[in-house]
């Protein structure tokens, strides 16, 4: 995995706001 933790972190966060604005 040639991925950061905090790119991970980003994303998760990224998906939750989306999911709470387009819901």
């Amino acid at each position: 995995m040639d991925m950061p933790l905090y790119v991970f972190i980003i994303i998760i966060v990224s998906i939750r706001m989306f999911r709470t604005l387009g819901t």
